[in-house]
């Protein structure tokens, strides 16, 4: 019988926690059990390791790029992921078809999009000079939208200057 069927058997659930073995109820185990767990610590990762899917280097690497080249930094998201990716073998390959797309097409850089409430020609509706508006000269930002921070493109651009204050 395998250290790690006879440990299951007798009740405790064990999980793998990077080199350590975690065993729960830990507080009913008696002492001749911590005994031959510490006396069978390596055959037991070794068991732990084995059932365990895992990813290739390569492919959480991949993985890894992927989820960074599309903004996605939530570590939470990442790992569940990860773990998916691991347990099924499907959604891997689903992931790094996507994964494949996104890094081997080559990025074009973003053109810097402008917003109407820093030019020159936007009137604001209100007082205080942002919200919503409309451009002096007549031109439409793109969408349905007409508030002032909305990017778009303008051919009528014209920067408005940025006033400074500074304590002399």
């Amino acid at each position: 019988m395998k250290v790690l069927s006879k440990i299951k058997q007798a009740g405790f659930t064990v999980s793998l926690i990077g080199d350590d073995v975690e065993i729960r109820p830990a507080s009913v185990l008696t002492q001749n059990q911590r005994e031959f767990l510490k006396s069978h610590k390596k055959a037991i990762v070794d068991e732990l390791r084995a059932e365990t899917p895992t990813l290739s280097v390569t492919n959480h690497q991949w993985l890894l790029d992927y989820l960074a080249a599309t903004g996605e930094h939530d570590q939470a998201m990442i790992d569940a992921l990860q773990a998916k990716c691991t347990k099924d073998a499907d959604k891997l390959a689903w992931v790094l078809q996507g994964a494949d797309k996104v890094l081997t097409t080559p990025m074009q850089p973003r053109v810097p999009m402008i917003t109407c409430h820093t030019c020159t020609h936007f009137r604001s509706y209100y007082k205080h000079g942002s919200g919503a508006g409309r451009c002096a000269v007549g031109m439409q930002p793109s969408g349905i939208c007409w508030w002032a921070d909305t990017e778009h493109e303008c051919l009528r651009y014209k920067k408005r200057a940025m006033k400074i204050w500074r304590d002399v």
